[in-house]
């Protein structure tokens, strides 16, 4: 199926021109990095640009690095760079894009906040549910939970209480009926069942509806927590296009040429991905089997390397194996790259229509959605990435900060057959 490109596009761009000076945007630039660093910024903040040439090298070269970022590169960050919508370009009269030169920032709690949230509260829950990794091998329960930013298994011995309390919560349930439920089943009730039920939400072993989510509505705006610190904040800078639309007509032959590149540059698979499908299939066949089971490397089969202990190491796992380069890393070499390479060493002009493979590869699927990120020159697109499992996971952050992206997003995530180029 043909990729079709969207008829609106997002556009990213530096905080400075490529003609402002750092004399004329240094107040600016000193109010873009408190809230990118506000640590450097306590630093400068009292240092007019009359006095920065009299500081230490350390603090010219940080400062320096700061204006390059906020004048050179495009990728959204606090007020260093900001992103603009576009729509598909109506008519051929619209020339040019014209962005407002003041930005409107989104400021949203840091999410190194929910640590210091209120805890939750059984009794303020709305819904109280299991963690749904939760699985049994024996007589021991095992589940993922996350703590400081890492997830790991946890298990305990089951007993009854824990099992009833588990199964009556395979289902949404509040918490007054969870007790009446409890107590008609077990002699547990008051104060130690209260107790065990805090305990497994604490150790995550159940769900609340106070937990942190990551997707809907903003989870400090829901739990009715305040204000953002004026040093903790996650901004998104964004600039209203004053003129101008997306002009599509430089991407007609996109989509060709990323449907060649993926069927001829190769289908590089994750090792480890290939040897869990066939592990996977030589012990389970077609049954249906829980990914947390099959996962385990007891009950299951496990992935890769995710079973280490606590103080194993990536690094050094990969310096256990042979030391050669050969035996760790993988260069793409095919037909393609050869074709490319003999013309480039020619002094040729790679021309993708003369390429004639020696044999015709399967066909690639690519999936219903997928991002690009390119610029123009000389009016045709330069391509620096392309692909993904979804283009949602690339625009996903920008949801926050604009209704409009957010109603894209939504309706990008509905397409089941036609495929689309972001």
């Amino acid at each position: 199926m043909k990729l079709t490109p969207q008829k609106w596009g997002m556009m990213r761009n530096p905080a400075f021109s490529l003609n402002d000076s750092l004399e004329d945007s240094w107040n600016s630039l000193k109010n873009k990095i408190a809230a990118a660093s506000p640590d450097f910024y306590n630093l400068i903040k009292e240092i007019s640009h009359t006095d920065l040439e009299l500081q230490p090298e350390k603090i010219r070269f940080t400062v320096w690095k700061y204006f390059n970022r906020a004048k050179f590169r495009a990728t959204p960050f606090a007020g260093l760079a900001t992103f603009s919508l576009l729509r598909e370009r109506m008519s051929q009269s619209q020339t040019g894009i014209e962005i407002q030169r003041e930005a409107t920032e989104h400021v949203f709690k840091d999410w190194s906040e929910k640590e210091g949230a209120p805890k939750q509260s059984a009794k303020k829950a709305d819904m109280l549910v299991v963690n749904s990794t939760l699985y049994h091998l024996g007589n021991e329960i095992r589940y993922v939970a996350a703590s400081q930013g890492q997830f790991s298994t946890r298990s305990l011995q089951n007993f009854p209480e824990l099992s009833t309390v588990l199964d009556l919560c395979k289902f949404k349930i509040d918490y007054d009926q969870l007790k009446t439920q409890v107590a008609f089943h077990v002699s547990l009730r008051g104060r130690r069942l209260e107790q065990l039920i805090k305990d497994m939400i604490e150790n995550q072993m159940l769900w609340t509806d106070q937990m942190a989510n990551i997707t809907g509505e903003d989870y400090f705006a829901r739990i009715g927590v305040g204000k953002h610190s004026a040093d903790k904040s996650y901004i998104i800078s964004e600039r209203h296009v004053s003129h101008g639309s997306l002009d599509l007509d430089p991407l007609k032959n996109l989509p060709g040429f990323l449907d060649f590149m993926a069927k001829y540059t190769g289908n590089r698979e994750n090792p480890d991905l290939h040897s869990f499908k066939k592990m996977f299939l030589k012990k389970f066949g077609q049954q249906l089997v829980p990914l947390s089971i099959a996962l385990d490397p007891e009950a299951g089969i496990g992935y890769g390397s995710l079973e280490q202990t606590e103080n194993s190491s990536d690094l050094i796992e990969l310096l256990k194996t042979d030391g050669t380069p050969e035996a760790v890393f993988k260069i793409s070499y095919t037909e393609l790259h050869q074709f490319i390479l003999t013309n480039l060493i020619q002094g040729n002009t790679v021309r993708l229509d003369e390429f004639e493979p020696l044999r015709t590869p399967g066909e690639i699927k690519l999936p219903n959605t997928l991002s690009i990120i390119y610029h123009l020159f000389e009016g045709q697109p330069v391509v620096s990435s392309a692909g993904g499992c979804t283009a949602v996971a690339l625009l996903g952050r920008f949801s926050l900060g604009n209704d409009a992206v957010t109603e894209h997003i939504k309706n990008l995530s509905q397409l089941k057959k036609r495929r689309i180029l972001v």
